[in-house]
């Protein structure tokens, strides 16, 4: 007779045998019938539609004289490390704005009008981000911002996918970022 130590192991190898099976499709449909009590987990390492775009966000500036400033990259996260693999807590907030950017172009594509989409959560969050995060010219009276997708590595290419209206600035009493009125 094994002892109770042998078994435990055997029973351990066997249900992380069945595990790593599970992670496939079609032994997946196979045994989830079989599985009522759900103890073999699903692990999603990978998308099964992986993202093919990256998502920017810009800003540009109107001057008080009526020209436009250039479009800058507002967010600009710090190159990953390898620490990042354990521990990355600048991973939520990138999160955060590219669903939100994905959000504004969804809620467009469904929405009969425009101001339906100025008045959601994501549009206000990319519009805060937006406002608080680029330090505007002191000639700068009001800002808008753009979500700019790309694709590819070498042969990068570049779209515009939404734009919005501009937002006056309130008035700042010093120097530093500003906040959309």
């Amino acid at each position: 007779m094994p002892s109770p130590g042998v078994i435990a192991c055997v029973l351990v190898a066997a249900w992380l045998l069945a595990t790593l099976a599970y992670q496939y499709s079609p032994v997946q449909v196979a045994v989830a019938r079989r599985d009522p009590f759900k103890l073999l987990p699903s692990w999603a390492f990978f998308a099964p539609h992986p993202a093919y775009r990256d998502y920017h966000l810009v800003v540009r500036e109107l001057r008080r004289d009526g020209t436009l400033g250039p479009c800058l990259p507002v967010g600009l996260f710090p190159d990953r490390r390898l620490a990042d693999l354990v521990w990355n807590p600048a991973k939520r907030p990138r999160k955060i704005l590219q669903d939100a950017m994905q959000a504004i172009k969804r809620l467009r594509r469904w929405s009969a009008s425009e101001q339906v989409v100025q008045c959601s959560l994501p549009y206000l969050l990319l519009l805060h981000y937006a406002s608080t995060q680029h330090a505007c010219g002191p000639d700068a009276i009001a800002l808008q911002f753009a979500v700019v997708e790309s694709a590819g590595r070498d042969g990068r290419r570049l779209w515009i996918s939404f734009v919005s209206g501009f937002h006056r600035l309130s008035p700042r009493s010093g120097p530093g970022p500003s906040s959309a009125a």
